[in-house]
């Protein structure tokens, strides 16, 4: 009888390691850098929707870079934080692969909204 050996492919991220002294320091500075990019980033977007004078083609696209700058800080901080803060830095290929998409997605839309 032949086993399955299919499996997934793992990647160790090394560079973390060197940081293991002032994790804490990193993770409380990544944290706050990621809250105030998400809440900048909505109050000027409400500003933008909220205010009719700003309705015009110009403000709409600044306001579609406000959104992807959201997604792009949604698809990068967590993992960042989350290595940072746990002991296992770690990340499967299918990680990379959805982390990679979710970058192409958000540069494609930059990209066709020009």
């Amino acid at each position: 009888m032949m086993l399955n050996s299919s499996g997934e492919f793992m990647f160790v991220l090394r560079g973390l390691n060197d940081s293991r002294t002032n994790k804490h320091i990193y993770f409380a500075f990544g944290l706050v850098v990621y809250m105030v990019t998400v809440v900048v980033n909505l109050t000027l977007i409400i500003t933008i929707i909220l205010e009719k004078t700003l309705h015009e083609p110009m403000y709409l696209f600044i306001c579609n870079l406000y959104v992807n700058g959201i997604c792009g800080a949604s698809a990068f901080y967590p993992k960042i934080l989350a290595d940072l803060f746990l002991d296992s830095n770690i990340i499967s290929y299918t990680g990379l692969k959805l982390i990679k998409k979710k970058t192409v997605d958000l540069n494609t839309t930059l990209l066709c909204k020009s």
